[in-house]
């Protein structure tokens, strides 16, 4: 599909989106999920305009970073009285998705002072970080209802490596029972990847 930063990202209803600015993680996500590709066809087309090297999904990366920060305030700062969220959305994507570029041209040009290696490759862990924590949230809605004993496995079995004989006493389930259960929750979550990631391919 050819790049067209006009092309209207997928509506959310109203309520979704109140929700989302409210704070409710699961219409974050949501949200996320419908505008992921208009950020990404905006940071394209920003990139367009500097001798860059650096990829779209960084770019992206970088501004959903400044729209979350500070209790997601940018985002919050939306008037519905004042026209579509899509509209306002496109307007400070853009405007950020510059900040960054600029940023990242001046530094490219040694007119600034170059960040430290540390700092550098904290900014882009946290950027990593953001994205990871967003595609988990959406995997989670994809893969959802979770039980108790689910999320458990998720959590200290696969991010934490726990293994299934730790966490057997405290669940209260034999070990063999509890590897069975997270291998079936991996299949089910590789699945909702795949899917997210060739939904995000066709829309971008």
């Amino acid at each position: 599909m050819a790049d067209n930063p006009r092309m209207p990202a997928p509506l959310l209803d109203p309520p979704t989106i109140h929700r989302a600015l409210a704070g409710d993680a699961r219409a974050l996500a949501r949200l996320y999920a419908s505008y992921q590709p208009l950020v990404l066809r905006t940071a394209r087309r920003i990139l367009g305009y500097f001798p860059l090297a650096e990829p779209p999904a960084d770019l992206a990366a970088e501004v959903w970073l400044r729209l979350l920060a500070r209790d997601h305030r940018l985002l919050r700062a939306y008037d519905p009285t004042r026209g579509s969220f899509r509209k306002y959305l496109a307007m400070v994507v853009f405007s950020q998705g510059l900040i960054v570029a600029h940023r990242w041209a001046r530094r490219a040009q040694h007119e600034v002072p170059s960040p430290s290696a540390d700092h550098l490759a904290s900014t882009r862990c946290e950027a990593t970080a953001l994205h990871d924590r967003l595609l988990l949230r959406r995997v989670l809605a994809t893969v959802s209802p979770l039980t108790a004993v689910d999320l458990v496995l998720l959590e200290e079995g696969l991010l934490w490596q726990t293994h299934a004989h730790e966490l057997a006493p405290r669940l209260g389930q034999p070990a063999g029972t509890l590897r069975a259960r997270s291998h079936r929750l991996r299949a089910r979550l590789r699945v909702a990847v795949e899917q997210l990631e060739d939904e995000t391919m066709r829309a971008a």
